[in-house]
Formats: structure tokens, sequence, C-alpha cells
């Protein structure tokens, strides 16, 4: 393992401290109020992960998209992203996951803009709206979702785009429009020196995690290949990364974390070929 791999893994590490992953209890209580409980009376008795995912998927593999109404579409995303860290440690069962979120996102493949919007907004306010360790625990839990929702055949990119969006949108104000570069204007009109100086590191890593996210996903990779973006991004996340090192107190676990995850991720990533 090179020292770059053993720089991420470390990342990976210090998340997993971090987040705690669902059990039956919270997919109980989700699906007791939910609009689509009555789709999966089973589930509430089916505490194996295994078994559980065979049940949802055979049960949704009998619908297809006109079954089910916008609010239910937004609880079936929330469902398969819980689902994405239900027993986390369970790797025997990955693909089943994945096989989840995938129906999940073919069967919203017929969405429009404002539709992905609604769910995007729904998923934010289950999984980021928030303050200090829960909401990021929360943010962990869900971004576990998107590596597969990047590569989604359905709606699951869209969703996942527009959600990553507004969460930069929220925290600045700014109108969430589906564009990379958008992203990155956004990015810069955060105050990341007053988060630094106000030990704001969770919402720091928040925004990060959500900009390199954004960065990374293939429909977005075009827009950096025909124009010197990549090259301007590096250069302003490189700036941001030393307001991070002018700090002489950060001597958290987290924010080592999250100044080697500007300096490797965010700026790798923005050095486009």
């Amino acid at each position: 393992m090179n020292p770059t791999e053993l720089l991420d893994s470390s990342i990976e590490s210090d998340e997993d401290k971090i987040r705690k992953s669902y059990d039956h209890e919270d997919l109980k209580t989700f699906l007791a109020k939910s609009s689509i409980k009555d789709y999966f009376p089973r589930a509430l008795q089916i505490s194996d992960c295994n078994q559980l995912l065979t049940y949802l998927q055979a049960t949704l593999s009998r619908y297809d998209w006109a079954d089910f109404d916008l609010e239910e579409m937004l609880d079936l995303y929330i469902l398969a992203i819980m689902m994405m860290t239900y027993e986390q440690d369970n790797f025997m069962v990955i693909d089943k996951r994945f096989t989840l979120l995938d129906t999940v996102s073919n069967l919203g493949s017929i969405l429009y803009p404002d539709q992905i919007e609604f769910i995007a907004n729904g998923l934010y306010q289950k999984f980021v709206q928030g303050v200090g360790a829960k909401r990021l625990e929360n943010f962990l839990n869900m971004q576990a979702a998107f590596p597969r929702l990047m590569l989604s055949s359905g709606s699951g990119s869209d969703v996942g785009q527009a959600l990553l969006l507004t969460i930069l949108s929220r925290y600045t104000k700014v109108p969430a429009r589906l564009q990379a570069r958008n992203a990155f204007e956004m990015a810069k009109l955060v105050n990341w020196q007053q988060l630094a100086n106000s030990d704001q590191y969770h919402d720091m890593f928040i925004l990060m995690r959500s900009f390199f996210l954004v960065i990374n996903m293939w429909i977005n990779r075009y827009e950096f290949l025909e124009s010197d973006l990549g090259a301007v991004m590096r250069t302003y996340f490189l700036t941001v990364c030393k307001v991070l090192c002018k700090k002489t107190d950060i001597e958290s676990d987290f924010a080592m974390t999250l100044e080697r995850f500007i300096a490797l991720c965010v700026v790798r990533a923005a050095r486009i070929q």
C-alpha cells in the first residue's frame, strides 16, 4: 500500500470512529412514520440484514414507478440509504445493498427537476439538517450511498447531485443550480477561516465532502475537461488548506483528518488531466 492509500484509509478509519450504523430499531422507527410502511409489513419482524434486504428487494420487484407517489419515492430513497449502513460490518451483503439502491433509482427514472428537488430537500431534512456530532453521523451514513448513486442508471445520480448542491446551497444561501461550476462558486462563498477559528470542523467536513463528491461525478467531468476549472479549484483549495495549517491549536484527530482530506482528496481531484 502506497503512502496515499495509507492516508486515505486513515481518513476512512476516522470516519468509522464517528459513524454509528443503523440498526433494526432505527428502521422500525422510520417505517412506522413513513408513507411506505404498508408495503413492507414483514420488515418489522425481520432483523437479519441478509434476510431483510432479500425481503425488501423481492417486495419492490413487484412494482414499477407508476405505483408510487413522490412522497413514497422519497421514503424509498431514505430506506435504501439506511440499508447501506444497516449492520455495516456485514460485507457479505454489499451486492444486495447496491441492488436495492439501484432498484429505487430506477423506479424513479422518470422524475422532473422539481420532483428531484423535492426528494433532495427531503433527504437533506432526514440526513443533514441539524447540528453537532449527530448531524455528522447522519451525513456519514448517508454518504455511504453516494458511490453507487453516482453510477445509477435511473434518477439516483440526479438526486445525489441535487442533494449535494442543496447542502452547499443551504449554507451559502445561494440557489442550487445543477452545475458543477455553481458548486465551486458556492464553495468560494464559505468563510473557511471563520469556521476554523470557531472549531466548526463538522460543518467544514460536510461542506468539503459534499463539494468533493460533486466534482467526482462523471456527469461533471466534461465541464472540467473543457475549461481551466480544475486548475483554479486546485489553487483555491490549497489556500483553504493553508488556513487550517496556520491555526496553531489544531490538535484533534478530526481537524487533522480534514486537513488531509483537503490536501489528498479535493486538491488531487481538482487536478484534471
